[in-house]
């Protein structure tokens, strides 16, 4: 199989070596990406045995060059505000009348947290939704459902002026912005013939999720879980399938400035965890293996349809 982080030699692996990791620089920097939890407000859990049946693709576009192509009602996908280190990612229900956003950041320690609002629906337009923290089990011990807590922390608002830019403002622990943001196009290239796009979570896991954009050949993956104090964190992985089901990278954490009224780029910073390869059995289950501290871990996720 064809697959520029499996060469290990000569130029084209240093070249290889290079553009990925400029990659997931990219979208650590700019890009947005989502979690989602089954028992959130707004959103009915599916049935495990359900969610592979109701599988659909989330971009159907023939090409990634056009963004008002991407997403089912022009809104799902990932969106910036050209600040590079922090961003949001939306995603439509299955009627288009509701989004899941999911807004990432960094603490006062600069470690990457993320804040969700479930219940995103729409009135023309424009939709508000309370916004949560969740903490949980961690990500490498059993997974322990009854860690799984969810605090109020504010208020989100989207506006949208086309299927491309929009206004997004919210409150988080008492910090209020409002910014332009427009959708993140990392990509160019005519769609995949199997594409992964959309939300994953194990129905066993509720709490821990995937997000994963397919533009052209690249995967961009963003694993939504909770740190080793059971505080929300996120990894991301990027990686190129040249038309095979499997492709591997390195899985990443990052850090950055805290969140408050202006964001300071020159902060955010990658810490390398591990090896990490991405397996599709099907269009609807996918696989996680990485190595984090000599330990290998595995993770099995199905999509989420809502």
């Amino acid at each position: 199989m064809r697959n520029i982080f499996h060469q290990s030699l000569g130029t084209a692996a240093s070249n290889s070596a290079r553009c990925s990791i400029a990659r997931t620089i990219i979208f650590v920097c700019c890009s947005l990406s989502i979690w989602f939890c089954g028992s959130a407000p707004g959103i009915s859990a599916p049935r495990a045995q359900d969610t592979s049946s109701k599988a659909t693709s989330v971009a159907k576009s023939k090409s990634t060059t056009k963004a008002d192509s991407l997403g089912p009602n022009g809104k799902t996908g990932m969106w910036w505000s050209r600040e590079s280190g922090w961003g949001i990612s939306l995603t439509a229900s299955a009627d288009n009348g509701l989004l899941f956003a999911a807004i990432y950041i960094y603490d006062d320690q600069g470690i990457a947290r993320w804040y969700t609002a479930s219940n995103c629906r729409f009135t023309g337009n424009q939709c508000t939704s309370r916004m949560e923290e969740t903490s949980g089990s961690p990500c490498a011990a059993p997974f322990s459902p009854g860690q799984v807590t969810r605090k109020d922390v504010g208020e989100l608002s989207l506006n949208f002026a086309s299927s491309a830019f929009g206004n997004l403002s919210f409150n988080i622990n008492g910090v209020t912005r409002t910014v332009a943001i427009e959708r993140f196009v990392f990509a160019s290239g005519a769609a995949p013939s199997t594409d992964y796009s959309g939300l994953w979570w194990n129905p066993n896991e509720s709490g821990n999720g995937v997000s994963i954009t397919h533009l052209a050949d690249t995967l961009f993956v963003a694993w939504y879980a909770f740190d080793t104090s059971g505080k929300p964190a996120w990894y991301v992985l990027t990686c190129s399938a040249f038309g095979t089901n499997s492709c591997s990278d390195t899985l990443y954490s990052a850090s950055g400035p805290v969140l408050a009224s202006t964001f300071d780029t020159s902060r955010v910073q990658l810490k390398t965890i591990g090896p990490a390869t991405l397996t599709f059995s099907s269009s609807g289950n996918a696989r996680i293996t990485y190595l984090a501290s000599g330990q290998t871990i595995t993770k099995d996720f199905v999509r989420f349809v809502f």
